[in-house]
């Protein structure tokens, strides 16, 4: 293990209580490495904190009340270690580290691993692994039964041949493929459902909810329902019941809260007064993707009903203030933009992921939330009056 490694840690603001301390031994480390611990299983982003490994010791002690799902890799590459940690566990961790640049980012393989001290963590790689399989066997049947239209679309995609592609989809087979992908994809999300009710009684059941399920919906709510108080009363039951049962803000007051300028300079937004508009609060971040998609309509939204009596507030969830101001102004935002540095607003409004929009009228209330593309526009056009 190279004791000058740095160590990147996820803080989340939450309830102090114990810690778990992993003892990383780690060939092939190189001096200078930045090992990053992220928190798995979660819907929410968080920014890294990079500290320094004592170079005494090889051990890290991470504050936690509660198991959790601790994912182990290197700054700047994809892939990691995932790792079911407990408070009070001591926690050995030996391996090999492999990087493959292979693909357009280097990513880390953690190769002959193993793990002592940490309870949960054969019953976690047993699930993993079964589920791994069973998704990748139901997408080797496919890939076999077609193998022909395969081959069509990688090499349309090869030539950028967008009109191939679509040609294909309208004969026979190619709409038999486009039922046996759908099918494929029930099928995967019903064997998801066992296994998060075949593990319902503890955590581990909202754990692979948040793991493997993507962005939740109420839709899920029945899920949930069926699992133990255990399960719901756990870290990740609380986070599971916020995306599936939300507080809504609809039909009450927007909250006031305090941001960040361009300047740096502490603002309190209060929208109560904010004057004759239909205002429209965007929580967004620089790296995120579909934020930044979401941005081309909202400024197009902009343009087309700002006269008509809209107007626009980003708030961003960023922590490094020069990366927010150097999007916005790639951006060229014309717009108010302020960043939620200690995540005030976000807290306020519930944010659980981003982007998030919320509407607000004239007299400050929320009359719409989390719409986007088309339905946010069909929603402003009709309160508009357009």
């Amino acid at each position: 293990m190279a004791t000058t490694a740095l160590l990147c840690l996820l803080c989340l603001p939450g309830r102090a209580a114990g810690e778990v301390r992993i003892r990383l031994d780690l060939k092939n480390l190189e001096k200078g490495d930045t090992i990053c611990l992220s928190w798995g299983a979660m819907n929410k982003s968080m920014n890294p904190l990079i500290i320094q490994l004592d170079p005494k010791t090889d051990t890290l002690s991470i504050p936690m009340n509660e198991p959790r799902l601790v994912v182990i890799g290197l700054k700047g590459m994809e892939g990691g270690y995932e790792l079911v940690a407990a408070p009070g566990e001591e926690i050995e961790l030996t391996g090999r580290l492999h990087i493959d640049n292979m693909g357009k980012r280097p990513r880390a393989e953690f190769r002959k691993t193993k793990v002592k001290g940490a309870q949960y963590q054969p019953e976690y790689e047993a699930i993993l692994t079964n589920y791994i399989y069973h998704l990748d066997s139901l997408d080797t049947d496919v890939d076999q039964d077609f193998k022909g239209i395969k081959k069509i679309i990688f090499w349309a995609k090869s030539k950028n041949d967008e009109q191939a592609i679509a040609d294909m989809y309208q004969t026979r087979e190619g709409q038999d493929y486009i039922d046996r992908v759908a099918s494929n994809f029930n099928d995967k999300n019903k064997f998801l459902e066992q296994l998060i009710s075949g593990h319902s009684d503890t955590f581990i059941g909202p754990m692979l909810m948040l793991r493997f399920g993507g962005r939740l919906t109420p839709d899920q709510y029945s899920l949930y329902e069926g699992m133990s108080e255990e399960a719901k009363n756990s870290y990740y039951g609380r986070e599971v019941r916020d995306e599936v049962a939300p507080s809504a803000l609809r039909g009450s007051v927007a909250p006031t809260v305090t941001v960040e300028d361009r300047a740096r300079k502490e603002t309190l937004l209060s929208f109560s007064d904010y004057g004759n508009k239909v205002l429209l609060i965007d929580f967004w971040a620089s790296w995120c993707q579909p934020c930044i998609k979401e941005m081309a309509n909202l400024q197009r939204l902009y343009e087309k009903l700002h006269d008509k009596g809209l107007d626009i507030i980003s708030i961003s969830a960023d922590r490094n203030f020069d990366d927010w101001q150097e999007t916005v102004e790639d951006l060229s935002l014309p717009w108010k933009n302020y960043i939620d540095i200690n995540q005030q607003a976000a807290t306020e409004y519930a944010v659980k992921y981003i982007p998030t929009l919320f509407v607000v009228d004239a007299k400050g209330n929320v009359i719409a939330e989390k719409l986007r593309g088309t339905e946010l526009e069909t929603f402003l056009l009709n309160y508009l009056g357009m």
